[in-house]
């Protein structure tokens, strides 16, 4: 909390002056107004993380004066006090946007969980923007090397279809991209905001498969001591990146392939399936027309995942891209 700042505009200066001790015992620091001029003057030069503000002022009212530091700084939580408490002021407060609103007097456990809640609301935004920004500076698709045509030709393709829900199956040799390639699709996508989850195929054990993809039950095998969400839920509303796909089992493939068509699953030991909302992006540096003909992967899956299909071409194919 120390570096968070609390505007405090009221006209009373004995409450001014207790307001500001006690948020500075808590930790804040803490800007005194006894006016709206005031409070407006000192919000454009510079910027807090929370107001106060009393809802009558000699100059103008509380409410008037949120609305004008709305316009300053859109996201500013304001909580209005008010020596006059009722139903329709605080109705009227809220409407306008008020986070909170209390009535004089108030103790130092009431104005510090208003003020607590609405800073941790406020830090998970900062943060899930943040980390926003940080993804879309990582897989924005102007951080991938692309100066050959070849490359350049990919990413109109993966323009073309992040804004969609197709299902894309991304082939291409060891180290050229292809998880990189799934994240830009992600981040560019509806789904951004939600979990992008990556399986490798080829490193679960035979044995685990059904039971990280689909979940299970408590009780439904030796060992399964409790329910467990299988990465189809983990990734609901999200994006299931099955890395090299051709190295899944053959017995699961059906099972896999129900998940997909009926965007639904069945954990093991479970009598009524669940409905999942989950994006497929795959991947192989394997041939799956040759899996096809040699029995090893199935061909209804095949043209399931291939809707989009996207090859990465290696690095000595496209000289260009090399002195990036």
């Amino acid at each position: 909390m120390s570096d968070e700042r609390i505007l405090v505009v009221d006209d009373d200066p004995s409450l001014l002056t207790l307001l500001q001790m006690r948020l500075k015992s808590m930790g804040f620091t803490v800007t005194p107004c006894g006016t709206g001029r005031d409070a407006l003057s000192r919000a454009q030069e510079e910027a807090f993380d929370f107001a106060i503000l009393d809802l009558r002022l000699p100059d103008s009212d509380g409410l008037g004066l949120m609305e004008e530091l709305h316009h300053l700084h859109s996201g500013l939580p304001v909580l209005i006090l008010t020596a006059h408490g009722c139903i329709p002021n605080a109705v009227e407060a809220m409407q306008k946007g008020a986070y909170g609103y209390l009535t004089k007097p108030f103790d130092d456990k009431e104005l510090l969980a208003s003020i607590d809640k609405a800073l941790t609301q406020q830090r998970m935004s900062q943060e899930i923007h943040r980390l926003q920004m940080l993804v879309n500076e990582l897989y924005g698709m102007d951080k991938v090397v692309a100066r050959s045509s070849e490359m350049q030709a990919l990413l109109q393709q993966v323009a073309r279809v992040a804004g969609t829900d197709a299902t894309v199956c991304i082939s291409g040799e060891t180290g050229t991209g292809k998880e990189v390639i799934a994240r830009v699709i992600h981040c560019n996508s509806s789904r951004a905001n939600k979990s992008f989850i990556a399986v490798n195929c080829a490193a679960i054990p035979e044995t685990l498969f059904e039971s990280e993809l689909f979940g299970h039950q408590k009780g439904s095998f030796t060992g399964a001591h409790q329910n467990k969400k299988g990465l189809f839920h983990t990734a609901d509303k999200g994006t299931l990146f099955l890395d090299e796909i051709g190295e899944m089992p053959l017995s699961l493939q059906g099972k896999l392939l129900r998940a997909i068509q009926q965007r639904e699953v069945l954990p093991i030991g479970a009598q009524i399936p669940t409905k999942v909302d989950v994006r497929i992006l795959a991947a192989t540096n394997s041939d799956l027309e040759v899996a096809v003909r040699e029995g090893r992967f199935r061909e209804d899956l095949y043209y399931r995942i291939q809707v989009v299909p996207l090859w990465i071409p290696p690095l000595r194919e496209r000289r260009q891209d090399i002195p990036a």
